[in-house]
């Protein structure tokens, strides 16, 4: 059904997509920094009271883990400016350096009993370059949404936008590279004959296909989540492998050379959570022992 959906629509979905790419993006990015941070609207808990002729010590309230969580979470919302810029500057390393890492790792894994040449080590090199392209992305606006709630729908329409952009980068990269594939796109699950408005005539993805490919995959996928330095582990490898599983589902409607975009999914998702910010249980643990968290 979704599929046919899709299939009815590309006439007015894909212009569509490309302004959301071009313009909305853009815009909401720029208001979002525009408008700034409001401060964080935390409980004050008075340490200390005069009441009468003497000072007289008052408890300190004993907070739950949730309520330190939040209160946790609003500091992040006043964080400077220049803060965040520093922070996004070591995030973008730490995922240049990871996607860098899990290419390597999939190229000895895949090429161990083959030739290394050119061609060879070519779809590593488009795995590396968009794998953290999207990390990229959404590093970036996983920090203007930090610390703070926001609409999931807004959201994944930026992230629609960004991954229809991040398609396009991800078609021309392919091409420029010359990457060898089949000639033929398959799917699994969906027996059908493939859009024309989206595949040649030898069933190889135009540059549409590509385009509503990573749209799909960028706002099925609550990406936020895996940015947030709340988040209770670092690295999830069930969230890996759910990103994974996302993308060979979309593969079944919008199929595009495989296994290459699944592994694109898969450096993404892991070097977004390695770059991340994440706050450990530390703090939580120093207050449980001060006796301020309950």
């Amino acid at each position: 059904m979704l599929a046919f959906i899709l299939m009815r629509n590309l006439k007015w979905m894909l212009p569509l997509l490309t302004f959301i790419g071009f313009v909305y993006v853009p815009y909401y990015v720029i208001r979002q920094m525009l408008v700034g941070r409001n401060a964080s609207r935390n409980p004050v808990y008075m340490r200390s009271g005069q009441y009468g002729s003497g000072p007289i010590r008052r408890p300190v309230p004993r907070m739950t883990r949730k309520q330190w969580r939040e209160h946790k979470r609003g500091t992040l919302a006043t964080k400077r400016a220049s803060t965040q810029l520093a922070e996004l500057s070591g995030s973008w390393i730490a995922a240049a350096i990871a996607a860098v890492f899990c290419a390597v790792a999939t190229g000895v894994i895949g090429l161990r009993n083959g030739s290394v040449d050119a061609l060879a080590i070519a779809p590593f090199g488009w795995i590396t370059v968009l794998g953290f392209s999207i990390a990229a992305v959404i590093l970036g606006l996983g920090k203007l949404w930090e610390g703070r709630d926001g609409d999931p729908l807004n959201r994944r329409i930026v992230l629609a936008g960004s991954g229809g952009l991040l398609g396009a980068l991800g078609y021309m990269v392919f091409n420029h590279l010359m990457i060898p594939v089949e000639p033929n796109v398959t799917r699994v699950l969906i027996d059908a004959e493939l859009p024309q408005s989206l595949y040649d005539s030898a069933s190889m993805p135009r540059l549409s296909a590509w385009m509503l490919h990573f749209a799909i995959l960028m706002a099925v996928v609550r990406w936020w989540r895996l940015t947030d330095p709340m988040r209770s582990r670092r690295l999830s490898l069930w969230s890996v492998a759910v990103v994974v599983v996302a993308d060979w589902l979309i593969q079944q409607l919008i199929p595009i050379p495989q296994p290459w975009g699944m592994m694109v999914a898969g450096t993404a998702v892991i070097a977004v959570q390695i770059a991340a910010t994440w706050e450990s249980d530390d703090d939580y643990t120093a207050a449980v022992a001060q006796g301020i968290v309950r």
